[in-house]
């Protein structure tokens, strides 16, 4: 009798472990299923025609393109998979986890260079919930096919037109000590397709969709001549506007006391926004107007923005330049570690060139790089 209890509970544990063994290989294979939003994406023959035409600019074939998607939906869903088994991932987090993991990823695969041929402003779109007509079926894959492979949901149904984007106003109610805070975020007006802001932007390409995208977002003012002087000095104040305009710093009712920086300047309202942030300080009451602004300035007034505006840059063991001992102290933290996630290179010699002076288009590229870093963690 004992030896037939002893055989029952084992059949028992036996049929236990195999239910468990069943289960277990039921959520591993069945839980995602990549082809599903891979077939889903490129049965979206717009859009697909649209990476295939910017794919051939830069001398890319269609296979590859579809295979950079594939492998783009594959990390994203792996990736989300993993974290879930983790518990990094979980039902109150998952939202703001795939989508910093869908802009991560974007950002460093080929993938974004496609995406800045194809829609020179999808990123600020994708940012604000808009993404352009031909892009919206992807982006509704993947809001409602990842969370919902995953277990999360269920997820509403978006839309199917993308709502009109809405300016922000002004309040006057932004930091300091006129108390109040401002919404650090950027909401662009979307351009019409291939639309031509300047037409002197021969020879900074690298840098065309930067300044394009920030042109269409209201922080790079256009004009009539179509001229952004590309390869200028940037001044001091004009690298401050781009700041404040680009994450919705400015507060009208700011002000400061530099003794350069007169109340009927047209860039009182964005130093004065700045200082009373505590994010520009000058030097001997004095802000330095109609000055050219150095690369290691600009690395650091960037990294205060960056902090201010919530990105965690936790700093590493830094990969020094070979012009390490001209990096001013008071900036040498903040230019390695824009350096660390990306904001700014050095030369192919490796020198950072610290004291000198950053182009307009070089100013645009990193204002353009930090946003994107600030999109992909918000």
């Amino acid at each position: 009798m004992r030896h037939f209890h002893f055989a029952s509970c084992a059949k028992k544990v036996i049929a236990i472990a195999l239910l468990l063994i069943i289960c277990i290989s039921t959520v591993t294979y069945a839980a995602i299923d990549i082809d599903k939003i891979y077939n889903e994406i490129m049965s979206n023959d717009r859009y697909i025609t649209n990476l295939h035409q910017a794919g051939e600019t830069i001398n890319m074939s269609n296979a590859e393109v579809d295979t950079i998607i594939k492998k783009y939906i594959t990390y994203i869903m792996e990736e989300s998979e993993s974290d879930v088994a983790s518990g990094t991932m979980n039902s109150v987090n998952y939202k703001d986890e795939i989508k910093a993991k869908c802009f991560n990823k974007t950002s460093t695969s080929h993938l974004d260079s496609l995406l800045n041929i194809a829609y020179p402003n999808w990123l600020i779109a994708f940012a604000t919930g808009n993404p352009p007509p031909d892009m919206k079926p992807m982006y509704d894959t993947l809001k409602v096919e990842v969370p919902a492979q995953l277990g999360f949901g269920p997820t509403p149904t978006p839309s199917v037109a993308p709502t009109p984007t809405k300016t922000p106003v002004d309040t006057g109610t932004g930091g300091g000590s006129n108390g109040g805070t401002t919404t650090p975020i950027v909401t662009p007006v979307l351009p019409p397709v291939n639309a031509k802001i300047f037409n002197d932007l021969q020879g900074v390409e690298w840098a065309e969709n930067a300044i394009n995208t920030l042109a269409e977002a209201g922080v790079i003012s256009k004009n009539d001549e179509m001229k952004f002087e590309p390869l200028n000095n940037v001044k001091r104040e004009e690298f401050v506007k781009l700041i404040v305009s680009g994450f919705n710093l400015k507060n009208q009712n700011a002000t400061s006391d530099f003794t350069d920086v007169d109340k009927d300047s047209w860039f009182y309202p964005y130093v004065s926004s700045m200082a009373m942030l505590n994010l520009v300080k000058g030097f001997n009451n004095s802000f330095g107007s109609g000055q050219d602004i150095t690369r290691q300035d600009i690395a650091v007034l960037l990294y205060r923005v960056m902090q201010y505006v919530g990105i965690d840059a936790t700093p590493s063991e830094p990969v020094l330049f070979n012009d390490d001992s001209q990096i001013s102290d008071y900036a040498k933290s903040s230019v390695y570690i824009m350096r660390q996630i990306g904001i700014i290179k050095g030369t192919p010699e490796n020198m950072f060139e610290p004291t000198s002076f950053a182009t307009r288009a070089e100013a645009a590229q990193m204002i353009y790089n930090t946003y994107k870093i600030y999109i992909a963690k918000k």
